[in-house]
Parts: structure tokens; sequence; C-alpha cells
């Protein structure tokens, strides 16, 4: 069969009548010279590294007292004629008395500066706190800032708005979607709450250990705002026209009653047209508005050839994600999609496109008859950021029917601060065709919450250079029927090389990690993780590997750690293992290591086995093996292991008492170019003489947050 011409396919996308039929055929085969098809747009070239100031996502935003998204607790009154547009309220300090200020659609892995304005008062509170918290949903929080004011003083900082703001500490990084600044007092004064400004700074930071993207997270379609970029609507270039949301160059909206695709080719909201076009010129804006889009209707697909200084962005509104009930499936290269709902339907990245980012999305309800993925990113350099992907296929089933959140295969792809849950498969599943490690590499699922899927919350398969870090995972629990042991992460089965485990919390499960593979030998490194409230085994080397357990803290358990394979190579090291019934369990130990853990059961023993011989005590296990060297049996002092607080107390025997892991740290940046040599809170390694035992470094002031701020996600306490 020979590729359509060009001419051809001009036409069927001027009809609006290309079918997708052909659109799979040829997608791959007539991406290349597409920059001259369709309506022949041509914009000159874009700088779109450079942020217009006009980018909502970026510019201060400030909540006053009595705005949408204040609130209080206790008894407050009126301060009329005071404070930030003349009003603000005061009250007691007290149990009680408390205000709240919530701001919506943050960009999760930004730095934010927090600023608070008050009317200054002679009777006011000297030390009015002030805590910042980042929220991903109802059960997951993070405390990521804060500080304590004089309110009895004017507040120093910038002004804007008619307004003087003082920071509430350092600049904070944004997790999950929501922010929310909290205001109280510990003592009989009064406190004011006014008004508070959020703004975004600099650019998107990785999570530990993961690369920065080359193209998809910092990009926005406000840099086509400046006057001096032009666009060729038909009639020659032009700037760009711009609406409420910013510049576009289609108009969408399937509701409108003159809306066509007949002599429409870009649409307009007086006319808009009723579908996206089947081919979008570089430099394209194709805005989406109205829904929903059913499958009658017919599908949304398209295809760009576009480039990094002219991307195509196909988006809803910030104010409105349209829904999209149909085919919808991308080819091409330097496109972004964001702003939109997809319910009952996946979406598809067809032909292996390269540097596709998929932002603020929401995939939910898709149920197809056989195994698929919600969001299928098969390509090179392919972005998931900022989406919300849950409740495909049936995660709670009793048979075996696999929906994945996210499918992961490729090159360089990046599953970052997205929300993922009740999906009937696994949250991400990675994996090569064929199980080729070659075709899944340098995958980074990375600063996620995922939650109460079927299977597990990350399952990697035939694949090499996977890096899991700082997620958020709990609630995997065995499956009815096959599926699922109620492991949060499966490290490695079917072909997995090499796989890098950092910084995550990982709870509420039946197992943390387990490593299952049987056709190779895989690598694994499992650095400065949390685990607590396991009912099994934390992290469990049940086949072949070669695993480094090094600086984690596991407590609230069964299990700490166990190996179950002749063939398992495991080194264990400043591992904190604390109230826990059964502490370590490695059943063939000859090529093991063990040294410099901390081993603690408040009222019991400590137990651990190493061959066929099970060891109540550390010092029987010292001295019957010669491993243990520098372990301790002893409270580590952790500053509330009740409350899911395990940073080192002051004069904690963790501190300074780990072994050097500057091998480690050595062999990543040789490798990748980053440095992992911190703790759970990005802070380096070491803080004083030596490296601590434990996820953290050095004792703990408990207003210090760290680099990347917030410690384990709680469970918020209503009212809090």
């Amino acid at each position: 069969m020979r590729n359509p011409s060009r001419e051809a396919i001009r036409a069927a996308s001027k009809r609006g009548k290309l079918q997708w039929m052909l659109f799979q055929a040829f997608s791959a085969a007539v991406i290349v010279g597409f920059i001259a098809a369709g309506t022949g747009a041509q914009p000159r070239q874009a700088n779109v590294k450079s942020h217009s100031r006009s980018d909502p996502l970026a510019s201060p935003r400030i909540l006053d007292d009595g705005d949408v998204g204040f609130s209080t607790t206790g008894e407050w009154s009126h301060s009329p004629k005071a404070g930030f547009h003349d009003d603000a309220l005061a009250a007691k300090s007290g149990q009680f008395n408390a205000a709240r200020w919530t701001f919506n659609n943050i960009t999760p892995g930004y730095r934010y500066r927090v600023s608070a304005t008050w009317p200054a008062g002679a009777n006011q509170a000297t030390a009015a706190r002030y805590s910042i918290s980042a929220e991903a949903d109802a059960n997951t929080r993070w405390l990521v800032g804060g500080a304590s004011v004089d309110q009895t003083l004017a507040p120093k900082g910038s002004k804007h708005a008619g307004a003087v703001w003082q920071d509430i500490g350092e600049p904070v990084l944004a997790r999950g979607t929501t922010l929310s600044v909290r205001l109280f007092g510990s003592s009989d004064e009064t406190i004011v709450a006014d008004a508070v400004r959020i703004e975004r700074i600099g650019r998107w930071q990785p999570p530990i250990g993961i690369a920065a993207p080359p193209f998809g997270v910092d990009e926005s379609h406000w840099a086509y705002a400046d006057r001096e970029i032009e666009y060729d609507y038909g009639s020659g270039p032009e700037p760009y026209r711009i609406g409420p949301d910013g510049p576009y160059t289609h108009y969408v909206d399937n509701t409108h009653p003159q809306a066509t695709d007949i002599n429409n080719d870009f649409g307009s909201p007086d006319r808009p047209r009723k579908t996206l076009p089947f081919i979008i010129p570089p430099g394209s804006v194709a805005e989406i508005h109205g829904g929903p889009y059913t499958h009658n209707a017919g599908g949304l697909s398209f295809t760009a050839d576009a480039s990094a200084d002219r991307p195509v962005y196909v988006r809803g509104t910030s104010a409105n994600r349209p829904i999209i009930q149909t085919t919808f499936s991308i080819a091409g290269r330097y496109v972004i999609v964001e702003n939109l709902q997809f319910d009952g339907y996946q979406v598809n990245l067809s032909g292996r496109p390269d540097h596709v980012s998929l932002r603020n999305l929401e995939v939910r309800n898709f149920d197809p008859s056989g195994n698929n993925n919600a969001v299928n990113t098969i390509g090179s350099y392919l972005v998931v950021y900022r989406c919300r992907i849950h409740h495909n296929g049936d995660a709670r089933g009793g048979v075996e029917h696999d929906v994945h959140g996210a499918k992961a295969r490729g090159d360089h792809i990046w599953i970052v601060d997205n929300h993922m849950h009740h999906n009937g498969g696994d949250s991400v599943q990675v994996k090569g065709a064929r199980n080729d490690a070659n075709d899944a590499q340098y995958i980074y699922i990375g600063r996620n919450v995922m939650h109460d899927d079927r299977e597990n919350a990350v399952d990697i398969k035939g694949s090499r250079n996977v890096f899991v870090s700082q997620n958020v995972m709990y609630g995997y629990r065995p499956t009815r029927g096959e599926g699922s042991d109620g492991s949060a992460v499966v490290g490695a089965h079917e072909k997995a090389e090499l796989g890098w485990f950092l910084f995550n919390e990982i709870y509420d499960c039946n197992r943390g990690i387990r490593f299952n593979e049987k056709k190779v030998k895989t690598r694994a490194y499992v650095i400065g993780n949390i685990f607590h409230d396991i009912d099994d085994v934390a992290i469990y080397a049940r086949r072949r590997c070669s695993v480094y357990v090094v600086n984690n803290v596991v407590y609230k358990s069964n299990r700490g750690f166990r190996a179950a394979d002749s063939d398992v190579d495991c080194y264990l090291f400043n591992n904190i293992f604390h109230d826990l019934n059964f502490h370590v369990a490695v059943e063939r130990p000859d090529r093991s290591e063990s040294h410099h853990n901390i081993y603690y059961r408040p009222g019991g023993r400590v137990k651990i086995q190493w061959g066929k011989k099970t060891y109540y005590g550390l010092a029987l296990f010292v001295a019957a093996t010669g491993q243990g060297n520098g372990s301790l049996a002893r409270d580590p002092q952790l500053v509330d292991p009740g409350g899911n607080d395990v940073r080192l107390a002051e004069g904690s025997p963790a501190i300074d008492a780990g072994a050097d892991v500057e091998d480690l740290g050595e062999l990543f940046k040789s490798q990748y170019g980053l440095d992992i040599g911190v703790d759970f809170l990005g802070r380096p390694r070491p803080q004083g003489d030596k490296v601590d035992i434990g996820a953290y470094e050095g004792a703990t002031d408990a207003n210090d947050l760290g680099a990347f701020g917030g410690g384990v996600a709680t469970r918020p306490t209503p009212g809090q």
C-alpha cells in the first residue's frame, strides 16, 4: 500500500473527513514534511523557554480574609478600616482559634514564596505562628514551611498591590496541587488574620536523582504573547490572537451553534471549529472549549511535527477542562496537551512520538474489555506531569484484568508529580517490548502519590535504569484471585536489570518493595526510604538480585528485610529497624553483608535470621557470624514514631554512627551526573563528622524542613 500524498492529506484535513484508520496506518510515515501540510501556517521563531509575565500560573496570587479559600475556626471579630483592603480579622490565641488560606491549582515541583501582611498593633501577638502545608488529597499532606512573626510590628518586605508583604520563612517546594497557610498562636495574645500572598519562583525542581526533562514542564503557551512572535492565520504573519486564557491559533467549541469545520481552518470565539484539525502546524495553540466531545462526533486525534522553539499546544483553558469521551491519539513531536478530562477513553501516543508532554489531565473510567493502559506512554522524551489518573478498570475485581494507569515503554520517560489511584492494574507499569531492557530505559517515576490500585503502585519488568524517587505509595493488599501479593513496588521481574529506589515513603501495604527476578540478575539500590505499617515485609529480595539497602527506616511493621534465595547478594548498612516483630532474615547469606544498623523493639528482643539460624539479640548475632560491625541494639530516639516523625532527636545514638556512603554517591554521579548524597529532606550528608544512620541526617530542629521540605506525608487531623 502506498503512502498517501501530501495533497490528499491536506484536502482530507480541510474537509475534516480523514479517517482514524488512515491515522493509525500512516501517522508514523507521513510525519516528515507536515510543517508545510494543513493550513500552511508558519510562525516565526519563538523562544518558549521565556515565560510571559501574564502566565497566571507564574503570577503572584493573593487571598484576603473573606475571599473564597479563606476559613477560620473559633471566635473571630472584624477589624474594620485596618489591613489589606481595609479589613482584617482578630482573635485570641488559643487551641480553637486558627485561620487558613487555601490556594488551589498549584503547580507541584516549583518553589513558592509565601508572604503575609497584617495591620500592626501594640496588643497583638509577638509570636504569631504561620505553618505552610502542601496537599495532594484528603489523606496526604506535607508540612513544608512556616515561621513566627511579631504582629506588634508592621510587616517588612516587598511592596505589592498597595501592601507590604513579609516572607513566611524561606520559599517552599510545592507537592500536590494545594498550598495551605495556617495562622495560630501559642499564648494569650491577639492574632490578626489579614491577607496571604504566594508567588511561584524559578524553574521546576526534579525529584532527587532524577534529571530534568529537556522539554515538557517549564514551557508555557504564554511565550507566544510576545508581540514580536508572529503566526500566519492565512493572510500573512501577524501577532498571536490573545484571549482570556492567553494566545491561541485554533478555537474549538463543539457546543457553539455556529461551530463548523467547513472552510474554517482556525475557528474563532464567534465561529469555532467543531473538532481539531488532523494536522496541526508548528507554533499552533489549539484551544478547546465546550464538550463533552463524544465518540459519535468523531475522534480528536491529531499529528504535529513541531520543534523545541515552536511547540504545539492542545489545551483546555485553565478555568475549564473540557470532557473528552472519544478517541484521542497524538502523533508527532514537541507537543504539549493540557487541561483536559478524559472520561471512559485512554490517552494514546501513536507511532512512538518524541518530546510529548501531558499536563494537568484527568483520565478516569477507562474500562476496556482486555488488558490496556489509561495513558499509553510509548516513545522517547515523554512527560506525564500534574495529572490525576484514577478508577480505570476495576481496582477491586476478583479476576485479573490489567488496566494500568500509565505504561512506560521507550526511553527517557518522566512520570512526575501526579496523583494515581484505584486503577485495575498498576499505577505505573514499566515494560519493554517482549521484556527487552533496551526498549524501556531511563524511566523516571518521581514525586507521585499512588494508592489503592488492584496490583501495585509501580511494576518494573524488562528494563534498565529505572528511577523511583520521592513517591508516596500506600493502600496495597493481596487481591482476590491472581494479580498481586500486596506489594507497593515490584522492583524487578521479567528481565529488569537495574533500578534505583530513592527517598520514597511506603506504608499501609502488605509488602513494600519486592524483587522477584528469575531470568537475569537484577542490581537494585534501595536508599533513604521510609517504610511503616507494613503487614508482611518492607523489603523482600525473593529471587536473583544484588540489592543495596542503605539509610532506610522501617518501623511499626512485621518484618524489615528478607532475602529468600541463594542467588541474592544483599548489603545492609545505615538502616534503622524499629518496632518490628522480625528485624532481618537472610536465608542464604554467603555473599551478603550487614553492618552499622540500629535494631530496636520496645519491650522485646532483636530478632535476626542469618542462614539457617535465628539470633535473639544483636550480641549473639555478631559473635556467631562476624557480621554487624558498628550496629546497635538501642532506642534510636526518633522524634515521634507513633506520629510518623522519624527524624533523629537530639542525642540520638544514630548521629555520626553510620558507615561512609561516599562510594554510592560517586557511583551514581559517575553514571548519571546527579548528586544523591543527601537525606530524606534533601540535606547534604554528612551534616556532622560522620554519616548518620537512618533516612534523616542530623539532630532535628522542629522548624528544620530541609531543602525539599515536608518529611513523610501525614493524614490531616480535622481542623488542623
